[in-house]
């Protein structure tokens, strides 16, 4: 009973966003701030962090993209990437008319952080202890993701159990994150720039 609900919960927030969509790309609406179950268009390069329990979608800016934010049993932040603009045709990259949401565990869960790309056509997420620890770019178009940080060239030390990431500030002309890292709970954390690649 209680999945059913969720689904059609999920199903009426997605209805919601694609109206949203078409209405915010129409009428070039600014960016509002989103309230539970509801959407808004986050500009470029700033850094939206998830509210304690809400579901809502943030609309890509000039794109046919929305990240989907909500909160599961364990009161862990998840998101989705759902493709919510009018397509037209059967296929569009990656995505087609049937298969229009990504979602993988690397990267959806515990997320504390999302900027979209200054160029459009990418994601940034940082996810904490309860998630993978990392820093991802979302590649749009070819649903592809990328760990940025912590990367095989980090030492085995800063990629131990409980790390955890999160976005702090991002700066778009020098395509730049500022990331607070955090290798274990018994150690402080530490202050990265991340190159948005």
């Amino acid at each position: 009973m209680q999945s059913t609900r969720r689904k059609l919960r999920l199903t009426v927030l997605l209805c919601g966003a694609l109206a949203a969509a078409r209405l915010g790309t129409a009428a070039g609406a600014e960016p509002a701030p989103a309230k539970a179950g509801h959407s808004a268009i986050l500009p470029q390069g700033i850094v939206l962090r998830p509210r304690d329990g809400d579901t809502r979608f943030v609309l890509e800016p000039g794109g046919p993209f929305a990240a989907l934010i909500f909160r599961d049993d364990t009161h862990v932040d998840h998101i989705g990437l759902v493709y919510v603009a009018a397509m037209q045709a059967e296929r569009d990259s990656a995505w087609t008319a049937d298969d229009r949401f990504w979602q993988e565990p690397l990267w959806s869960a515990d997320v504390n952080a999302l900027v979209w790309s200054p160029d459009g056509g990418a994601l940034y997420v940082s996810t904490g202890d309860r998630g993978s620890g990392g820093v991802f770019r979302l590649d749009l178009r070819s649903r592809r993701s990328s760990r940025l940080w912590p990367s095989d060239l980090t030492s085995p030390a800063e990629q131990g159990q409980g790390r955890s990431c999160e976005i702090m500030h991002a700066d778009p002309e020098r395509r730049v994150l500022s990331v607070r890292y955090q290798a274990a709970a018994e150690r402080a954390p530490i202050e990265v720039d991340v190159r948005m690649e």
